[in-house]
């Protein structure tokens, strides 16, 4: 009687140490999957970061470009002005040879 309850002493450890072996199989493939999670999601984040800075870069690049922009429309401006009193001018006199 005493040898029978050993034995289903040590079945029931045995049994305990492989339901022991298949939960930390089981936690061993959940970290596995929380690490590719975690390195997923800083990719994301890098990509959006990298959005972020291109979209400074080009808001940036518009601004100049609108400050350019002003720039022509007063050169042209300032041309314009210039081409208008020009053509109000009396001829030039003419040289005798």
């Amino acid at each position: 009687m005493l040898g029978q309850n050993f034995e289903q002493i040590v079945a029931q450890i045995r049994q305990i140490g492989t339901d022991t072996d298949q939960v930390a199989d089981g936690v061993g493939d959940q970290t596995d999957n929380i690490r590719l999670v975690t390195k997923r999601e800083g990719s994301i984040t890098e990509q959006v970061n990298r959005y972020a800075a291109t979209r400074e870069e080009t808001a940036g690049c518009v601004t100049d470009l609108a400050g350019q922009g002003q720039q022509l429309r007063r050169l042209v401006e300032t041309f314009s002005l210039s081409t208008e009193r020009t053509s109000q001018l009396p001829p030039a006199p003419r040289r005798v040879a």
